[in-house]
């Protein structure tokens, strides 16, 4: 359930969200965050929104197993990106309004959401950790009222 409810707030992917340790949960400049190795074994740091931080200190607070890994899986390892596929595809049968949703839909959500709120590409591509900002603009996919707004603007 955390993790499904990160993926849209951070726009990590499922691997590097399953892949976190405990550790990974730091500050910088006064701003909490996780800070990891990502694709390519970049480090990145992405910055906890307000609702995030609520989520991830309440995982930790109630749910965190005191492992190395902050999601476990069975046996002390993280918990698999599979795993999380596969409640995605149990909440699609229970909820046919998601039939869309997946991991990484919810990444999409998150750059989606980034762009409607007014943030610039290229902030958007070093939160997405996209080393081409031609690969962050896949994942834009600009509603009918960010369209009206963009118009109306420039009357």
């Amino acid at each position: 359930r955390t993790i499904l409810l990160l993926l849209p707030e951070t726009g990590m992917r499922i691997n590097e969200i399953c892949s976190l340790r405990r550790t990974d949960i730091t500050e910088k400049r006064r701003i909490k965050g996780f800070l990891f190795r990502g694709k390519g074994r970049k480090q990145r740091f992405i910055p906890l929104n307000t609702r995030a931080s609520t989520l991830v200190d309440q995982y930790v607070e109630e749910q965190y197993l005191g492992e190395d890994w902050l999601f476990n899986g069975y046996k002390g390892t993280p918990i698999k990106p599979d795993a999380i596929r596969k409640w995605t595809r149990k909440m699609q049968q229970n909820f046919p309004e998601l039939v869309m949703l997946s991991p990484h839909l919810l990444r999409h959500t998150f750059a989606t959401n980034a762009l409607r709120g007014g943030m610039d590409l290229r902030t958007l591509q070093a939160l997405m950790g996209h080393s081409s900002i031609e690969t962050t603009a896949r994942y834009l996919h600009p509603d009918a009222q960010m369209l009206f707004d963009a118009l109306k603007a420039i009357e």
